[in-house]
Order: structure tokens, then C-alpha cells, then sequence
């Protein structure tokens, strides 16, 4: 009776985080739930009596926390400075809440060992076989290149291609680790897994017609592949053959996606440019705290664009300079201590995040985007470090 009292609430904290995972690219009813139970599970966790509390986890990682802090006390600031109204302030108040203490929790359940990488990873690949799974047929005979809503391009069950591609992006960079656990665990059915899932999440990226996610991935899997290819150089090579030749197949014989690429190569990038040199334009008539949260109206009143579709815009226009700098140091307190533990997945996908943002979403209020954030942050703080070091801050 006493090891089930034990085991309910680590058995409840992962369950809800699992449904508020899987269901994040559906941005439904059950995803909101998720979240909200999420916390409920937390608190029977932090009821145990064994392992860190709260506050350990917190000054465990306080740089990140300070870095945190400032970029909301110049929300604040830049908020009350321009006038905002209650859409600023709501903004405000969901980094808060779903990104920033998001991340601190699953901190504080990562240091409580009741979550690790292998387990993340599993929910994480779940959620997008759910997403790609149900499009099989339309991947073997080539109907998820044409015919959908959004010109042309497949956006699944999420609210458009770019934030589909965002996923699929994802799920390359997993599958590509997941082959490589498998060459050192020796499962099959990881292997088999991991292989279905980077041949979907290939097909799947490649329909959305996410050029940003394109460019993106290549990044990311380069710098992931030249980590590891002294040790797996056949591995690594089958596999990038295998990936290349279903890419370069799908972009020469597909009208959809190869329309995609030859705007790319020539430059085209709907418009990107011009939205980017207008939101430059209007970041140097508030470079210091920017507009505040709420930037929509400005940049529709004044250059008839709705988005920056650049996350270092997105903070440069929304809380100018100063903003950019709290972010900046923000990314420094999360990726130095990976560089140092040689955490190469966790830096690689946080690569390929802020790469395929450089192209689109934004960089507080997105949710896709902040999630994936959040849960990536924790990836690169906590998984590869050394254990002695987490014994002593549990300690």
C-alpha cells in the first residue's frame, strides 16, 4: 500500500504531462486540460517527502530564472511605458504562467528523476506518429503533396503547413537519435520506430512546404551528423542517403513542392524580406523597450504586416534592445551548459527551433513555439549532466 501511495502521484505527473504533449499540435480542449492537470500532479510530487523541492530546483538553475525575470520586468516596463492594453497584459501573464513556470516544473520533475530524456522522448514520439500516422496512405500514393485548403499544402491536424513542418522538423532530428540509442541498446522495435518515424516526418515536412523548417533541419542534422560521424559513419551516411534520395525524389517529381523550392533558390520567400525590413523599420523608431507585447496593430497601421515571422524581430520590435539582450542571455544560461556536457541532441534541436523561428513564429507568445521551447530549455540543462552533480543538488 505504501509503495502504490508512492508511485500515484509520479504515475499522475506523467500522464498529464503525456496528454498535454501529444495533444500541443492539436491546440485543443484536451491539451488546456493537460496543462491543468499537469499541475495538480506536480503538487502530489512535491508532497513526497524524498527529493529536491521546488525551491532547490529553482536555485539549481537561478541564471536561467534571473535571465527569465528580467525579460518579464521588460514586458512590464515596456508595457506600462507604451500604453498597452488588456491583450498585452493577458499576453504577459500566459508567458508567465504556461511558458516560464512550465519550464521551471518540468525542471523540478526532470531533477525529481520522475521524467528523463527516454521518457520525453517516447511521449514526444507518440504525439507525432499520432499526427502522421492517419496520413500513411496519402504518403504512399502522393496525395498529401496536392489538393489541400492551405495552397496546396498539408498541414495535418494542426492550424497551418508552417506549424506542421515545425513538428515534422522535430521529428527528423529525434528519429536520427533514436537510430543512434538503438545502435547502443541494441532494441529492435526502437529502431523500427525510429525509422518510420523519420521516413513520415520527412513526407510530412516535405508536403507542408515549410522552407524555413527546409533550411532548418539540413542546419540542425549537419551539426548533429558532425558530432557522431567518427563514431557511426555508416549509420549516419545510410541514413542521410536514404533521407536525400526520398528528398531529392519528392522535390523534382511533385508540382507542390518543387513550386516551394524553386522560390526558395530564387529567392522568393512570400515576401519575407519585405516583411522583415519593415519590421526593422519600425523597430528603429523604438529601439530601446519597443512597442509592447501587443505589436499587431503597429505593424498593421503601419506597414500592413501582421507578423515579423522573425523571433529576434519579434523581441526587437515588441521590447527593443534591452529585450534582446535579456533573451540573449537567456539562451547563453540554457546552451553553455549543454556545450559543456556535450548535450549534441539537446543542442541540436534547440538549433533547428531557433533556426526554423528565424523564418516565422515569435518569441512569447507562440505556443507551439514557447512549448517546444520550454521543454527543449530543460533538455539542454538537465539531460547529459554528470550525476554526481545532481546528487548534490539534491542534496
Amino acid at each position: 500500500m505504501k509503495m502504490t501511495k508512492k508511485f500515484i502521484p509520479e504515475i499522475f505527473a506523467k500522464a498529464s504531462l503525456s496528454i498535454m504533449l501529444i495533444a500541443l499540435p492539436f491546440d485543443n480542449a484536451v491539451f488546456h486540460l493537460g496543462t491543468l492537470i499537469l499541475w495538480v500532479g506536480a503538487f502530489l510530487v512535491s508532497r513526497q517527502p524524498a527529493g529536491p523541492n521546488f525551491g532547490a530546483t529553482i536555485a539549481a538553475q537561478k541564471n536561467v530564472h534571473w535571465a527569465f525575470l528580467s525579460i518579464v520586468v521588460i514586458m512590464v516596463v515596456s508595457n506600462l511605458v507604451n500604453g498597452q492594453g488588456s491583450e498585452a497584459w493577458r499576453t504577459l501573464a500566459t508567458f508567465i504562467v504556461r511558458y516560464w513556470l512550465f519550464f521551471a516544473l518540468l525542471s523540478y520533475l526532470f531533477m525529481r528523476r520522475i521524467v528523463d530524456m527516454e521518457f520525453l522522448l517516447a511521449v514526444a514520439t507518440v504525439g507525432l506518429l499520432v499526427q502522421f500516422v492517419p496520413f500513411i496512405g496519402q504518403m504512399i500514393n502522393g496525395e498529401i503533396f496536392v489538393g489541400h485548403e492551405f495552397a496546396g499544402r498539408f498541414q495535418g491536424f494542426t492550424s497551418n503547413p508552417n506549424v506542421l513542418g515545425l513538428y515534422a522538423g522535430l521529428g527528423m532530428m529525434m528519429s536520427l537519435h533514436l537510430i543512434i540509442v538503438r545502435e547502443e541498446s541494441g532494441k529492435k522495435l526502437v529502431l523500427l520506430t525510429a525509422v518510420a518515424l523519420g521516413l513520415m516526418a520527412t513526407i510530412a515536412l516535405l508536403a507542408s512546404g515549410n522552407r524555413g523548417g527546409w533550411v532548418a533541419v539540413i542546419v540542425a542534422l549537419i551539426f548533429y551528423a558532425a558530432s557522431q560521424i567518427r563514431q557511426r559513419p555508416k549509420l549516419l551516411i545510410t541514413s542521410f542517403a536514404t533521407v536525400g534520395f526520398l528528398s531529392v525524389g519528392v522535390l523534382t517529381q511533385m508540382a507542390g513542392p518543387k513550386a516551394r523550392l524553386a522560390a526558395l533558390i530564387d529567392g522568393y520567400s512570400a515576401h519575407r524580406i519585405d516583411v522583415w525590413l519593415d519590421s526593422w523599420t519600425l523597430f528603429k523608431q523604438q529601439p530601446i523597450l519597443g512597442y509592447g507585447l501587443d505589436t499587431r496593430q503597429a505593424l498593421l497601421e503601419n506597414h500592413f504586416i501582421y507578423s515579423e515571422h522573425n523571433i529576434i524581430l519579434n523581441v526587437m520590435v515588441a521590447m527593443g534592445l534591452v529585450g534582446l539582450l535579456a533573451y540573449g542571455a537567456l539562451m547563453f544560461f540554457i546552451c553553455w551548459p549543454a556545450l559543456k556536457n556535450r548535450n549534441i541532441i539537446g543542442l541540436s534541436l534547440m538549433g533547428f527551433l531557433m533556426a526554423v523561428g528565424m523564418f516565422g513564429f515569435d518569441f512569447y507568445r507562440s505556443q507551439h513555439f514557447m512549448i517546444c521551447f520550454a521543454v527543449l530549455a530543460v533538455v539542454c540543462l538537465q539531460y547529459g549532466r554528470p550525476s554526481a552533480a545532481l546528487d548534490r543538488e539534491e542534496k
